[in-house]
């Protein structure tokens, strides 16, 4: 545990019973006291009241800053400077107008003080509330020229007790309330993350970090949810509560984390029994069937961080536990463990993505357009939008380096929409009425389209700029299946987006996650083929699959691009497959907008003079 932090408190020594200095024993008596001494002994602080010497000081002790809380304050009867925070205990109804009794903390006081008091204030029952009341009343005060005026004021003592009782229970309720909303997972009840934050530095520290662990349970809901349906997500999700809740020791924390995965805090003399019991209460979690089939290995998966070396910090901390869990269930193991090389890797990560938000604002992501040729002739007939970032201090990053890791953390769509301008700049400043055909496609994960503001965003962004729609094209890249309530907004999007004058094409088709299933759910215009598809034409069977797939895109009359084109026997190969449109490092490598510009003209002029030669003929 940590040593005590001394909090020195100046009490109001004339507001029996909450709170009044005693004269005989030279302390401060009373419910606000009593409550403060066992704050301190639950949570690590030792209580200090200053004297308050022949009349009230607590104003010149706030003035100078020399106690941390301001305590037994009446609302607006007393005004106090250098107040950073204040904490209401008891709120009452008094000759019809509300008061309140408050805690007032200092700038001066511990940053962790305000939450740590809120905390437990919500956890006093209505009991103890009364018990606390009861206790400084009947304890009273013992001067000799007080003690008739209590006995003509015993009866309405006792109704002020009952009257506070009520409503230190009324007050009870609220707090409880707000803290239940601040602080537990509303879906399952559990403690989340903002709970996590807040007792994370008492219950890891130096002196026992070398016996703690934190664990990540990721569950991956689509595949449950697309085979299932919404009510089987429910009984699974209600099936692993029940196992951690079961399996979790009551000495150790289970927290829901913002991404609707679970977080174990636990102490263990061995890392081998944590990985014993992390395997057993992932099986457990896995032996669940329902309509659809049975929980496989890539949707439960669990990353072990050991706390015993690094900074605690609790956000890397948590980055490490998740990208170790999402990367078990990508493998399709029970369990990930953070070691040292992992732990370089998320500190990688961790630094990428948080250059990412100044990346952009100092314009260190650049556009590049690497070209789209007629399958038939070479001739340049659009381009596909990349994005690469110049980092200052790593040089130029492939989106290889940046893009999965934007995904997985929620942020792709930033990223999305930043290459959707660049598009659409590119496309404004290159019109030509005789050059319709020409387009240029931008890339959109389908976590993006997924989105129900999607439609709106790409209209505020694409009205800036004046060129046909028709030569903007959207790609939806290859990314995990979305789920059942996406699917709907996606088909939303997608129409609407077409309606717009807009194509939109399936990026990477034929491999990872997108099908021919894709074909059926969704209305679209085009297909690119992946790279590993073109290679794959050295065998019959792979020629087999493209030819297919090449023709199964026409009969839907969907114009079929082919990635990854690397020599003359391929292009060749897919041409005579019927494949549109060509794009790879055979033709050229991705530009920079300036080069492609220029690329461009020359094509144009190109295909004028080709244009004028025939009509001479």
């Amino acid at each position: 545990m940590n040593e005590e932090i001394l909090i020195y408190v100046a009490g109001n020594p004339d507001l029996y019973p909450l709170e009044y200095y005693d004269r005989k024993t030279h302390t401060y008596q009373g419910s606000i006291p009593r409550m403060l001494e066992r704050f301190a002994e639950e949570y690590g602080y030792r209580i200090e009241y200053y004297l308050p010497g022949a009349e009230d000081i607590r104003e010149d002790l706030a003035d100078n800053e020399q106690v941390d809380i301001i305590s037994g304050c009446v609302r607006n009867e007393e005004d106090f400077e250098n107040i950073r925070e204040v904490l209401t205990l008891l709120e009452a109804d008094e000759e019809g107008e509300q008061t309140a009794y408050q805690l007032l903390l200092t700038k001066v006081a511990p940053e962790s003080l305000g939450e740590d008091l809120k905390s437990f204030v919500s956890q006093i029952s209505e009991e103890e509330w009364n018990g606390l009341l009861i206790e400084a009343s009947v304890a009273g005060k013992a001067e000799p020229y007080q003690e008739p005026v209590m006995i003509g004021l015993g009866g309405l003592v006792g109704v002020l007790l009952i009257g506070i009782a009520v409503i230190s229970f009324l007050f009870r309720q609220r707090v409880l309330r707000e803290e239940q909303i601040r602080y537990r997972d509303p879906l399952t009840g559990l403690p989340n993350q903002e709970y996590l934050k807040k007792v994370f530095p008492r219950m890891v520290h130096e002196k026992n970090r070398i016996l703690c662990y934190m664990l990540y349970f990721r569950l991956d809901m689509t595949h449950v949810e697309r085979l299932g349906g919404q009510v089987h997500t429910e009984d699974f999700l209600v099936h692993a509560v029940k196992v951690l809740t079961g399996n979790v020791p009551k000495e150790d924390l289970l927290v829901r984390d913002a991404n609707g995965d679970f977080i174990v805090l636990m102490q263990a003399q061995r890392i081998e029994s944590v990985e014993e019991w992390a395997r057993k209460t992932i099986r457990e979690i896995r032996d669940f069937t329902y309509g659809g089939g049975g929980i496989r290995a890539s949707d439960v998966g669990v990353g072990l961080c050991p706390l015993q070396d690094g900074a605690l910090v609790l956000a890397d901390l948590l980055f490490q536990a998740r990208r170790c869990a999402i990367e078990a269930c990508e493998e399709e193991t029970d369990l990930y463990i953070c070691d040292e090389k992992e732990r370089k890797a998320c500190a990688e990560e961790r630094r990428i993505f948080a250059d990412f938000e100044q990346g952009l604002s100092r314009e260190e992501f650049q556009s590049y357009l690497q070209p789209f040729v007629d399958a038939k002739t070479h001739d340049l007939v659009g381009g596909e939008m990349l994005i690469r970032w110049n980092h200052p201090q790593k040089g130029f990053l492939s989106p290889g380096a940046f893009v999965p890791l934007l995904e997985r953390e929620d942020r792709i769509e930033q990223l999305d929409f930043f290459n959707l301008e660049q598009t659409c700049a590119f496309l404004s400043q290159t019109q030509e009425k005789e050059s319709e055909d020409f387009f240029i496609s931008c890339n959109f994960s389908r976590k993006t389209i997924c989105q129900e503001d999607f439609v709106e965003r790409c209209r505020e962004i694409v009205e800036q700029y004046d060129f046909c729609k028709k030569r903007l094209v959207l790609e939806i890249t290859e990314s995990r299946q979305e789920k059942d309530k996406d699917q709907s907004q996606m088909f939303w999007n997608i129409k609407m987006m077409r309606k717009l004058g807009f194509r939109v094409f399936f990026d990477d088709f034929g491999t990872g996650f997108s099908s021919f299933h894709d074909l059926q759910d969704y209305p679209m215009d085009g297909l690119k083929i992946d790279k590993q598809l073109v290679e794959n034409m050295e065998t019959e069977q792979g020629r087999t699959i493209l030819r297919s797939l090449i023709q199964t895109g026409h009969d839907l009359k969907m114009m079929i691009l082919a990635e990854g084109v690397e020599d003359l026997s391929q292009a060749e190969a897919l041409m005579a497959m019927g494949c549109d449109v060509l794009q790879g490092f055979y033709f050229s490598p991705p530009l920079p907008q300036i080069e492609a510009k220029r690329m461009l003209k020359r094509s144009r002029e190109k295909q004028k003079g080709k244009a004028d030669v025939e009509q001479k003929l």
